[in-house]
């Protein structure tokens, strides 16, 4: 009685886990599209906000 991991038709389950995974590759970019100052500026502040909290 020999056991194995194969399915019965003799093809292995190994590459169906990929299957259910979504493409969350990054969107095309243009570096000229930055973000406004107003959120850079909100960003850098909640940073240092962030960086006192840990210390």
């Amino acid at each position: 009685d020999e056991v194995t991991s194969e399915s019965d038709d003799g093809e292995s389950d190994d590459n169906g886990d990929f299957e259910i995974f979504e493409n969350y590759t990054s969107l095309d970019y243009e570096p000229f599209q930055n973000p406004p100052k107003s959120a850079t500026e909100a960003l850098i502040k909640f940073m240092k906000l962030v960086l006192t909290e840990i210390r």
